[in-house]
């Protein structure tokens, strides 16, 4: 996907690795949790205090909708695409899914 869409090498990585911003970055569960639902709640976080624009989550938004859906479509085309929905079944059940198709 890279070649085909002009992706350039970055010195740092190979082939098979993708620039990322967020590279060298982590956080925990909890306030991942934390930030996804001041994403839907358009930048106010859990207790009340805008954390960003709502200009600036919509645009964030968009610009991953961009991005991602021709992946989606690439990878589908391809027949590589598998789909895993995350509300059905318990979290150790979508685990076991994953897992086995990521084994496979």
């Amino acid at each position: 996907w890279r070649e085909e869409n002009g992706w350039e090498q970055r010195p740092y990585n190979d082939a098979h690795v993708f620039a990322s911003a967020g590279a060298g970055l982590w956080t925990t569960a909890n306030d991942q949790l934390k930030f996804y639902k001041m994403l839907m709640n358009l930048g106010v976080g859990d207790n009340g205090v805008r954390i960003l624009k709502e200009e600036t989550v919509k645009n964030r938004l968009d610009v991953y909708r961009k991005n991602t859906f021709p992946l989606i479509d690439y990878y589908q085309k391809k027949g590589k695409l598998v789909t895993v929905k995350g509300d059905e079944g318990s979290i150790e059940d979508i685990f076991k899914k994953i897992e086995g198709i990521v084994k496979n």
